[in-house]
């Protein structure tokens, strides 16, 4: 009697990053470009963003550590494709009425700041300031929310990728 050696097929399984629709897959981060280089008054337009971005169920940028100053400034430039122009990003920090400091958004204290460039150390209810990150010179710097100043970036950034698993034979 001959046996009949059946090998089994050797399923691998591996994950695909993917994202909501409007949104591109860069450097592990689902990301949506809004605006670019915009003109406006921050008070103006910021919380109608702000809400478009919570409706998608994403937020601002919110840079902890210099790598992820960096990823969003990588980002950036990868959407743009411009070395020249400086890029003003928006985070996503909020005025603490309970504080009267900037926040993150999500109510976690700001701890970092790149190169120590921002003293966060002020009232922000009685000087209606925000911080930005400024690509080019690789710095934050602190902006008014009430005039109309610079050419703002909006990315939406979607918290995690959407891991899909993907079989392979």
């Amino acid at each position: 009697m001959r046996a009949l050696l059946f090998l089994p097929a050797i399923v691998a399984v591996t994950t695909a990053l993917t994202c909501p629709s409007q949104y591109q897959l860069i450097y592990g981060r689902c990301i949506r470009l809004l605006e670019l280089s915009k003109k406006f008054v921050l008070d103006d337009k910021l919380p109608d963003y702000k809400a478009q971005c919570a409706k998608d169920g994403a937020h601002l940028p919110v840079i902890k550590n210099d790598q992820e100053n960096q990823n969003f400034n990588d980002i950036v430039l990868s959407l743009s494709g411009n070395l020249e122009e400086s890029y003003y990003i928006c985070m996503d920090l909020v005025c603490s009425k309970a504080t009267r400091k900037l926040e993150w958004a999500d109510g976690s204290p700001v701890s970092y700041s790149r190169k120590n460039s921002v003293n966060f150390n002020f009232d922000c209810m009685s000087s209606p300031k925000t911080a930005i990150s400024r690509e080019l010179f690789d710095d934050w710097s602190l902006v008014s929310t009430t005039q109309l100043e610079n050419y703002w970036t909006i990315l939406f950034d979607y918290e995690e990728p959407i891991t899909t698993p993907k079989p392979t034979t």
